[in-house]
């Protein structure tokens, strides 16, 4: 007996279904292989021409100008100084807006590890004569959004222990309980936690229960949204932690962070 509105779905079909879907698969691979071999093969481009070229209307662009275009691009987000490091798989792996966002951030962060201007500020900010055209460029630098993201980021993770997103030492689970315990007023307090998850665009957490779990899941969406890791157990046992690097660019920090 066939129910009437019942779709039957034979061995045949999944079968059609699995191979449409594997062509799709193998056919996205193949664009994808070819976009990245065009950008790694293109022109280098200087910046006159590479200004030119961005003047076109995109029609007028070939693409060829388009992957020259975008190879420029990529070279001056990583600050590529050896342009010969720019292999198909090279863009394959580092042309995403998460891994250019993530080295943006971590070099913004290298550069300045004090992050100065923003802990002078804070310490001193009521008491700048606000007339001094010195503070005016201050105030814009921390009016930049990315100053305050990294702020809070840098203050989460010195609550869990560390010293910086490069920081490869491990810390043992009962210092860290104890440390986010300790910072975790201060992060609740007033609108912090609201303004934190409005500044980096995160869903702020609904927790009835704010135990070790919930505090760390938090603190690691902020981590991981500014800088692309998490501070998690060493192992299963969870008996120390450490900074664990969630995109390419942190797994391979030595090729682009040195000192």
């Amino acid at each position: 007996m066939v129910v009437a509105g019942c779709t039957i779905h034979t061995e045949t079909s999944l079968e059609e279904n699995q191979e449409y879907t594997a062509i799709i698969s193998q056919t996205a691979e193949a664009l994808l292989q070819a976009k990245c071999k065009g950008i790694a093969g293109a022109k280098l481009l200087n910046i006159f021409e590479a200004e030119e070229l961005m003047a076109k209307a995109g029609r007028e662009q070939s693409q060829t100008d388009k992957d020259a275009l975008e190879k420029h691009m990529l070279i001056k987000a990583y600050k590529v100084k050896d342009a010969s490091i720019v292999t198909s798989e090279w863009v394959r792996t580092y042309n995403s807006p998460r891994e250019i966002k993530v080295f943006k951030n971590l070099s913004e962060f290298k550069a300045n590890p004090a992050l100065d201007i923003i802990a002078h500020t804070d310490k001193k900010g009521l008491e700048m004569d606000q007339d001094d055209e010195n503070v005016i460029d201050v105030i814009h630098k921390l009016s930049d959004p990315l100053s305050f993201k990294l702020k809070y980021a840098k203050d989460i993770l010195g609550a869990c222990g560390f010293d910086s997103p490069f920081d490869d030492k491990s810390i043992t689970a009962a210092e860290i309980k104890r440390d986010i315990d300790l910072y975790w007023s201060r992060l609740v307090e007033g609108r912090n936690m609201k303004d934190i998850c409005i500044q980096l665009k995160i869903r702020c957490p609904t927790y009835r229960v704010w135990d070790f779990k919930n505090k760390k899941n938090f603190m690691n969406s902020v981590l991981n949204e500014v800088w692309g890791i998490h501070v998690t157990g060493v192992n299963r046992k969870a008996l120390s932690y450490h900074i664990k690097y969630q995109t390419e660019v942190g797994k391979n920090k030595d090729d682009f962070f040195t000192e």
